[in-house]
């Protein structure tokens, strides 16, 4: 994104997003997106619906944040306030991301991966998105 900028960036994202949907089997998988994909120009709300259930994983901004900048500040943060820039994005993405997903999940905390997975498919489980049936013999 540095080389190029964002909307090179972007274009892109939705040229690999089309393709998948191009692609696609009648195989379940899990698509995790960027947090920045439900504001791309370059794609329709349906195309992002056509990719399935939209699970919007909602967690605080601080927290968010920290887990972004545990790795080195990210250049599209990058500048005198990278906080206040990451608010501002975080506040848009979270709006959008309300707006679309067909699940909202408010992610714990000091949950662990393991137990985020769980409590995913519990989630997806109980309000209806899978019909898991168990397999005997």
């Amino acid at each position: 994104m540095q080389k190029h900028g964002e909307e090179f960036f972007r274009r892109f994202e939705a040229d690999v997003i089309r393709d998948f949907l191009n692609r696609q089997s009648s195989e379940s998988c899990v698509l995790a997106l960027g947090g920045g994909v439900p504001c791309n120009t370059f794609l329709s709300s349906d195309e992002l619906k056509a990719l399935g259930t939209l699970v919007y994983l909602d967690i605080a901004p601080g927290i968010a944040y920290k887990r972004l900048a545990a790795g080195g500040i990210p250049p599209f943060l990058s500048g005198n306030d990278p906080y206040g820039k990451f608010l501002s994005m975080f506040e848009e993405r979270s709006l959008r991301y309300a707006e679309m997903a067909d699940l909202r999940i408010k992610v714990p905390q000091n949950i662990t991966a393991e137990d985020l997975s769980d409590l995913i498919f519990t989630e997806l489980t109980q309000n209806k998105f899978l019909n898991i049936q168990a397999k005997i013999g």
